[in-house]
């Protein structure tokens, strides 16, 4: 006669995983890993650089207010007083930017420049543009360039052309 034998569920919870099954887990644990991990350090330097392109949009909004005000642009981060850690003369560093203001004719227009601390983050260059259009009224022109790539280095000034400011090469509007 043939016996048989059956297994209880004490046999089960005793016997536990194989290392293959363990293997199995732990390699797609480790593939959806890699896969994240570059999304989410590109997360990272976006919160980075959002800071960098508020603060230029403060200083454009700030030039145009001051230039409305005094019939010129401020040619210092104090006369702005647009806090956000941009305070002093010409050029302010806070933890992730170090922002450059220039203006080459205070009545026309003014530029600001931010250069990353972090390699792996991208540079920015923006200004404020007043000029009189055709019907002769005065208009007050602002523009924010982002650079194609991640850069180090103070990035070159907004260019004046013939349609207002224009992004300087590899640098694009966003």
């Amino acid at each position: 006669m043939k016996q048989q034998f059956k297994r209880t569920s004490s046999d089960f919870s005793s016997q536990g995983f194989t290392l293959t099954e363990l293997l199995v887990v732990i390699i797609i644990m480790a593939l959806l890993a890699a896969m994240s991990l570059p999304a989410l350090l590109g997360q990272a330097a976006k919160a980075r650089e959002s800071s960098a392109k508020t603060a230029m949009g403060l200083v454009n909004r700030a030039q145009a207010r001051y230039r409305s005000e005094k019939n010129q642009f401020a040619d210092s981060f104090d006369a702005l007083a647009v806090g956000a850690g941009l305070g002093g003369n010409t050029t302010a560093n806070t933890e992730l930017y170090k922002y450059t203001l220039a203006t080459t004719d205070i009545r026309s227009n003014a530029t600001i420049m931010a250069e990353p601390n972090n390699t792996a983050d991208r540079s920015f260059t923006g200004g404020t543009l007043f000029y009189t259009n055709t019907a002769n009224q005065p208009v007050v022109m602002s523009r924010i360039c982002e650079s194609d790539e991640p850069n180090v280095g103070l990035p070159p000034l907004v260019q004046i052309g013939s349609l207002g400011l224009d992004c300087p090469t590899d640098y694009h509007q966003f």
